[in-house]
């Protein structure tokens, strides 16, 4: 069979298992989301993604928890691929934006947040901005044009930039949950 991993949860504990996990029950999303929420008022999911290739699936199952996130109190949703100016319109006219390229011009991804929207949540955006980070490497001034950024570009890909973005959104979402009353919940 091969050695797996798995993580469960025994109330508010969570028990790491290596080895054959076929004694231990298997939990749909909608479960795995009420077990979270019993235990954080913040659930976090991932997607494998590489670029805009992407895991359509990983987008329908985040749907399909949305109603399960609800009945559980949840009422924001947080993601790294929205920006400012997206999340102020779909939170001004409970839509997406039309986006003719970029994660939110994917079908499913507008489905995922137009199902959110539906609910009445609000949606937070916990990206980093690049711009930021260039700009401090290199002084470049917020004037530039991306013709003189575009050199710098593929520094975006290096491990440097990762840690600082990773760092970058860790702070933006404390930011967004220390604005929130402490009771609030955020998928």
């Amino acid at each position: 069979m091969g050695l797996r991993l798995g993580i469960f949860g025994e109330g508010r504990r969570l028990k790491v298992v290596r080895g054959n996990m076929d004694s231990y029950p298997w939990h749909s999303p909608e479960e795995l989301i009420q077990i979270g929420f019993t235990n954080s008022r913040v659930v976090m999911m991932n997607e494998a993604h590489s670029g805009l290739k992407r895991c359509i699936r990983t987008r329908q199952i985040g749907e399909s928890i949305i109603p399960t996130a609800h009945q559980l109190g949840v009422r924001y949703l947080a993601m790294e691929a929205l920006d400012k100016h997206s999340v102020d319109h779909a939170n001004t006219h409970r839509s997406v934006p039309q986006m003719e390229r970029g994660y939110l011009a994917q079908p499913e991804m507008q489905s995922f947040i137009q199902a959110a929207l539906n609910q009445s949540w609000t949606l937070i955006t916990y990206e980093a901005d690049s711009f930021i980070w260039l700009s401090q490497k290199h002084d470049i001034s917020p004037n530039t044009s991306y013709e003189q950024i575009a050199p710098y570009l593929p520094e975006l890909q290096s491990h440097e930039y990762t840690n600082w973005r990773e760092a970058q959104q860790a702070q933006n979402l404390v930011s967004a949950l220390e604005h929130l009353s402490a009771d609030a919940r955020i998928l």
